[in-house]
């Protein structure tokens, strides 16, 4: 068996060398599978190609063996058949990349739709992947359930691209509202809070190479490695009130609601933050201690009542209410 190598490096060709495989001959023919390893020195480089030519030939030898005589005469050659198969061997040491790293390609490496959603069907699809040399054979999903990890969610397998859906949600109330206006543990989403599913994401191991992956970006455009903020599992809070000097009895719904969206500064950075229909002389904002202090011009006789509504990341939400009377009480003579 005879192998031909040749090396092409870009536009440059090697030349070509012959290897033997020293273990056959006509004397010494294999029966079976032939094994023949063939050994470079060159340093191979990304692109490089290694074109391999295989000439094999049957044939083998007789001996005969005359037993009257006890002679023997041979070996006698057989004149056999050469076969040739040609095949290349490209270096490629490049991973397949997609077209959005270092251009302005528009398209997206894995779109999964809304980023939290309450469904278990996901609709997944993808398109700019490519491999200069060695193409695209196969496309692999995996999707991973993610669990707490001390303050970081993370996974019991390798990189996931799909992220979890968060599709549970509960609410307990557990408190009574006072004076100033607080909801403090008065909402929950025990299913998230439990779970910390808002939690920061753990890094993958191994990482992820720079560019694919989702390191900052906050729900409803996406869901990232960074933590959402949240109180009790509640992204959200909001407050509407309102005035009236009948007891109350118009106060029947709430109007405008003001987006206490916030948590990450102070509640002196927060005062005059929410609007509303009427006059309003100070707003104080506490969103981590769950609290708000209002300042609300009313006459003797006013009724205010106050509702907040409380949203998780999956957009349900839940409403709580509380009313105030502003009668003066009256003294003896």
């Amino acid at each position: 068996m005879t192998i031909n190598k040749k090396l092409s490096t870009g536009k440059a060709t090697t030349t070509g060398a012959t290897h033997n495989c020293d273990k056959i001959s006509e004397a010494n023919p294999e029966t079976g599978l032939l094994e023949c390893n063939l050994h470079t020195t060159t340093l191979l480089q990304h692109a490089d190609r290694l074109n391999f030519e295989a000439a094999t030939s049957n044939g083998g030898y007789v001996t005969i063996n005359n037993y009257d005589t006890r002679r023997t005469y041979g070996p006698k050659y057989y004149s056999g058949q050469t076969t040739k198969h040609k095949a290349e061997l490209v270096i490629d040491l490049v991973k397949p990349f997609h077209c959005s790293i270092g251009s302005t390609c528009k398209d997206n490496m894995l779109d999964r739709g809304p980023p939290v959603t309450k469904s278990a069907n996901l609709s997944l699809c993808w398109a700019g992947w490519s491999d200069a040399l060695a193409g695209i054979e196969l496309y692999e999903l995996a999707v991973y359930k993610m669990k707490p990890f001390g303050y970081k969610l993370t996974h019991n397998g390798e990189t996931a691209l799909v992220r979890e859906t968060l599709n549970a949600n509960t609410q307990v109330y557990n408190t009574t509202i006072i004076d100033p206006v607080t909801w403090r543990g008065h909402f929950i989403n025990v299913f998230h809070h439990t779970h910390q599913f808002l939690n920061e994401r753990a890094p993958n191991s191994p990482p992820i190479d720079p560019g694919y992956e989702e390191l900052t970006g906050q729900p409803p455009d996406t869901i990232s490695r960074e933590a959402i903020p949240n109180v009790n599992g509640i992204v959200k809070y909001e407050v509407s009130r309102a005035v009236d000097h009948d007891g109350g009895r118009s106060l029947n719904s709430p109007g405008s609601w003001s987006n206490v969206d916030d948590f990450q500064l102070s509640s002196s950075s927060l005062c005059s933050r929410v609007q509303s229909q009427t006059v309003q002389r100070k707003v104080s904002i506490s969103i981590q201690s769950e609290q708000i202090l209002f300042d609300i011009p009313r006459a003797d006789g006013d009724s205010v009542r106050v509702w907040v509504r409380a949203t998780d990341v999956t957009t349900l939400c839940c409403v709580s209410e509380r009313d105030s009377d502003c009668g003066r009480p009256e003294g003896g003579r």
